[in-house]
């Protein structure tokens, strides 16, 4: 008796059976930033607002931002980061959310010119991937600016191993070590997070 043979989506989904698994993202090293130690964890209260600012990505979309990162992309290392950097901060109007915090992708910040401290962060570093810059070495970092006693965000770049701060706040790059007044909180890059402590002078002092 001649057996039935398969339909096209059973035929489909069998050789998708033999396909190897994709291989699970790597975290990315810990981002040390501002003299912290960094934690990785698996959730925070703010990965909603984390996923939701992660996509749609630039490079799914068309828009005037291809010509800015491929402008960016023809540049290398500190030139990269400083003319993003002071693009985002010269070109996105600082808008503080109406309803309450709400992260936005680098989309719609750029299509609506404007947003908040998190969203020219995003912004950032969304160009920075599309003009090729490892996304392993961007984070986004939440900290509690103790000078002002405010909520802000930066964007954090690994760059031969010292992390470097884009801010929405000034165009000069700064290495995290050289700014006392930001306490961050949590951190973000891909699909992982991480939270930051402090080592007690005490301890340091024991531990030597």
């Amino acid at each position: 008796m001649p057996m039935d043979q398969p339909s096209a989506e059973e035929a489909s989904q069998s050789a998708e059976a033999c396909l190897p698994a994709a291989p699970a993202p790597v975290r990315p090293p810990p981002p040390h930033v501002f003299g912290s130690v960094a934690l990785p964890i698996r959730a925070t209260r703010l990965d909603s607002q984390w996923l939701a600012a992660r996509s749609p990505l630039l490079e799914d979309i068309e828009g005037p931002w291809r010509g800015l990162s491929r402008h960016a992309g023809m540049m290398r290392g500190l030139d990269r980061l400083t003319f993003v950097n002071s693009w985002i901060n010269r070109h996105i109007r600082y808008r503080d959310d109406p309803d309450g915090d709400r992260w936005s992708a680098a989309v719609e910040t750029l299509q609506s010119g404007e947003g908040d401290c998190e969203d020219f962060a995003v912004a950032k570093m969304s160009l920075l991937i599309e003009a090729g810059e490892a996304p392993e070495n961007l984070y986004l970092v939440v900290v509690r600016d103790t000078a002002r006693n405010i909520d802000h965000a930066v964007l954090a770049v690994n760059m031969d191993g010292e992390m470097l701060v884009l801010d929405s706040r000034t165009d000069r790059i700064m290495p995290s070590s050289a700014i006392a007044d930001y306490h961050p909180v949590f951190s973000y890059g891909g699909s992982f997070a991480w939270m930051h402590g402090f080592v007690s002078a005490a301890r340091f002092r024991a531990g030597r």
